[in-house]
């Protein structure tokens, strides 16, 4: 079974991300193959809280990382080294994703 790391470096999200993580949740593939790295680049909006909410209640395995660099690169480097799966797949935090997305991406690397 491929794990997938899926990571989310946001700063200052909280108006747009939370699409992001419902469509996580419905993701077409086992929760046991899901890991979620969620990074905050020092928001001052609410995008940490949204982060920690969705953590108490995600159904598969959730980090909240910081980025006190604020730096995308930066970001997307604390959460490679947090990162246990077979796989990694990063997406903006404004960005949305059809319910096959992680099962289609496992898909094209078996193939």
């Amino acid at each position: 079974m491929t794990k997938i790391s899926f990571i989310i470096v946001a700063y200052n999200a909280a108006g747009s991300m939370g699409a992001l993580l419902e469509d996580l949740l419905a993701q077409t593939i086992s929760h046991e193959q899901i890991q979620a790295l969620l990074v905050d680049s020092a928001s001052t909006d609410a995008t940490r809280q949204l982060m920690l909410d969705f953590a108490k209640d995600a159904p598969f395995e959730v980090k909240v990382l910081d980025n006190p660099k604020r730096w995308l690169a930066s970001g997307i480097n604390v959460a490679l080294n947090a990162a246990s799966g077979d796989a990694i797949i990063r997406l903006d935090a404004h960005a949305r994703m059809p319910k096959d997305f992680l099962a289609r991406n496992l898909s094209a690397l078996k193939r």
